[in-house]
């Protein structure tokens, strides 16, 4: 026992002349140990939630989606309004993009997918003279006294995109002949990249959905949507 203790105290006088963290604290140490009190870091600010827009008033309102998709979009039961809409990153705006998923009532079948990017308060308002500022801003949709364009669309179905590490990520749905609407053969996964002003793709892959025993293709759900 005598021995046990005056290992031990030697491991902690060693520990303090070295400078060294004792194992399992859970603490990474990073460079050299700093002879000066580092000052206490300032606390991060806290993520606050994004600023919601109206999403009905959006597609509605927008010249550049399908008039057949705004006038056929209605609410599903009351107010419930059959989209799914995302806020994050993907433009390096100052501000979350959007993005809205229109879907039908019965299954969520994804019927067209669009991004939306706000305009700055600097950028020209409609009539003005900078050029492709006032052009992009003359094809936006204003709501609540702000400017939202349309940098993105997608409204051959099935289609539903997704924010996925900061990048743009679409499934589209594939049906062979044959397939029931339920039950599609497999799926292609493109994945955008904001560059230049404008998404360009930056990969693709398509998966083939698995078959069961006897046959009968796996059902696949229609539309995929986030989780709750």
């Amino acid at each position: 026992m005598r021995v046990g203790a005056a290992v031990a105290a030697a491991c902690a006088t060693a520990l303090i002349l070295a400078g060294c963290s004792a194992p399992g604290t859970g603490v990474r140490e990073e460079g050299p140990a700093r002879t000066e009190s580092a000052p206490t870091p300032s606390p991060a600010p806290s993520s606050a939630s994004p600023r919601k827009v109206d999403p009905v008033e959006i597609i509605k309102n927008d010249p550049t989606v399908d008039a057949k998709i705004r006038k056929s979009l209605e609410p599903c039961a009351g107010d419930e309004y059959p989209l799914d809409v995302s806020y994050g990153t993907l433009t390096g705006n100052d501000v979350p993009d959007v993005v809205i998923n229109v879907l039908t009532c019965q299954d969520s079948f994804g019927i067209a997918a669009y991004v939306y990017r706000e305009q700055g308060p600097a950028t020209v308002r409609p009539g003005g003279n900078d050029g492709e500022s006032g052009k992009d801003l003359r094809e936006s949709v204003s709501v609540d006294g702000r400017w939202y364009r349309n940098v993105f669309a997608d409204d051959i179905s099935p289609v539903y995109a997704e924010i996925i590490g900061g990048e743009l990520e679409v499934k589209k749905q594939v049906y062979a002949r044959g397939d029931k609407v339920c039950c599609p053969s497999g799926e292609e996964v493109i994945t955008y990249r904001w560059r230049d002003g404008a998404f360009s793709e930056r990969a693709r892959i398509h998966n083939d959905y698995s078959k069961s025993a006897g046959g009968v293709r796996e059902e696949a759900p229609p539309g995929p949507r986030p989780a709750d």
